[in-house]
């Protein structure tokens, strides 16, 4: 019935998308439709083209459900998420202040967790329908007031800002997050605004949702993607390609190099910026297309182009051209880059920093490449979705893969150093997961596929 064209229009235009998801409950044909109307939703906002071949609405459900810095957090797919690292400011969600190595169930959540984030010493969620929760560090006010009177929470908590706003997903840099909320899909920062990475015209902290705004005072809508940094971020919207903040390497992409307190637009040439990916001092963007594009810092290798050298920067987006096959996911660490190319290989780069070769998963620890190198991780059980990331000491890199299992590489307390992938959360873990979300939710095989609907559009 939704593969009518206009039928999709009426959806989109008329329906909510916790009402579509409720109506993909209903049966497995239904769920087809549900993948539809997902597909056009996703063109609406710049995803066309090559880069949808082979990328279902069931992979792009669990794209965002991983995130890692000092500490790691996983959405396991249903009303639950793991966590294991660094612990001390309550980042963890477990009602402790203790660093743990092994991987813990962090406190309960009131719905599927679509979409999970790690800063330095906090963690965000988006849950459910688009309720956003966070634990950790809050002084610098990236969490809201959530954690008022104290500088820190243990559990995740409500951000009591957004209590009334649908949010979509959320980035989470150093000491700063972005949330895309609403139907507009606009882009609002709390936190740290040193360097001008909030893009509210100032270098004053927030900790209420700021809108970032252009020059001209015009809010950032229509945002596909984005991506908060140590001390930049960048936005893929319906308008271009923006970044803001430090610029110190050239991570902005703007040729003068010179800081921005607002979202600038990038020239972008032929290409259109789907997904961001915003890393210590460097900036990767995945085009429409399925191309990457570099800038930033090339000291440690991270923006894969060999031809500048490890002692020079970028300034302007170059494309990596050292990659084969469509280009479907990438996460930025600190010192290092993945990236998921169908059909289904993992890609690694960067790692130039002392204890950050690791994190490249290639079964040494050497001072790193500066080309994208093909990691082999199985035919059978192809990598779905991956995120980078780790301190200035130590990086560390999560994969997501089709079966569920989540295989990790890296250092520190989020993996006992090691230097090939090895499996962190168990696909066991992830299907009592999902297991959950149907003794909670509907009993049909449909039931966190539609919740997770309700959350990305």
């Amino acid at each position: 019935m939704v593969e009518d064209p206009v039928v999709i229009e009426v959806v989109l235009g008329f329906c909510d998308a916790a009402s579509v998801a409720r109506f993909a409950r209903s049966s497995r044909s239904s769920l087809r439709s549900a993948d539809t109307v997902a597909r056009r939703a996703m063109e609406k906002v710049g995803m066309r083209g090559s880069a949808l071949e082979g990328l279902g609405y069931l992979e792009v459900r669990g794209q965002r459900t991983l995130g890692v810095a000092g500490h790691a957090v996983v959405g396991a797919g249903a009303w639950v998420a793991y966590t294991c690292g660094s612990g001390r400011y309550g980042q963890l969600g477990v009602g402790s202040v203790m660093d743990s190595s092994k991987v813990q169930r962090a406190t309960r959540l009131p719905g599927p967790v679509f979409c999970a984030g790690a800063g330095a010493r906090f963690s965000a969620f988006v849950v459910g329908a688009g309720v956003a929760y966070a634990c950790g560090d809050g002084s610098s006010g990236a969490l809201g007031s959530a954690t008022a009177p104290c500088s820190s929470c243990t559990r995740p908590r409500p951000v009591p800002e957004l209590a009334r706003t649908r949010v979509r997903t959320v980035s989470c840099g150093a000491s700063h997050t972005l949330w895309v909320i609403n139907e507009d899909r606009g882009v609002v920062g709390m936190g740290s605004n040193k360097n001008g990475e909030l893009g509210v015209g100032d270098r004053k902290d927030r900790a209420v949702p700021t809108a970032v705004r252009t020059a001209d005072g015009v809010r950032l809508v229509g945002a596909s993607d984005v991506a908060a940094g140590v001390n930049h971020s960048l936005c893929a919207c319906a308008g271009g390609l923006y970044s803001w903040g430090a610029a110190n390497k050239g991570q902005l992409g703007h040729a003068d190099s010179h800081a921005r307190v607002f979202a600038d637009r990038v020239e972008t040439t032929s290409w259109v910026a789907r997904r961001v990916a915003a890393g210590g001092m460097f900036s990767l963007v995945l085009d429409a297309d399925g191309a990457l594009h570099a800038c930033g810092d090339a000291r440690s290798g991270a923006l894969g182009l060999s031809r500048t050298g490890r002692l020079l920067k970028c300034t302007r987006f170059q494309p990596l051209s050292s990659m084969s096959g469509v280009i479907l996911d990438v996460s930025a660490g600190y010192a290092h880059a993945v990236a998921i190319a169908s059909p289904g290989v993992l890609y690694a780069w960067g790692g130039g920093y002392k204890g950050h070769a690791a994190a490249l998963g290639l079964g040494d620890t050497s001072l790193g490449c500066d080309t994208p190198r093909l990691v082999y991780l199985g035919d059978d059980d192809a990598p779905v979705a991956v995120a980078a990331g780790g301190t200035t000491d130590v990086g560390t890199t999560l994969v997501r893969m089709r079966s569920g299992a989540v295989l990790a590489a890296g250092g520190g307390l989020v993996v006992p150093p090691v230097s090939s992938f090895r499996e962190l959360l168990p696909a066991a873990v992830a299907a009592a997961g999902v297991a959950e979300a149907k003794r909670f939710g509907p009993r049909d095989d449909s039931s966190a596929q539609s919740y997770y609907f309700a959350g990305i559009f």
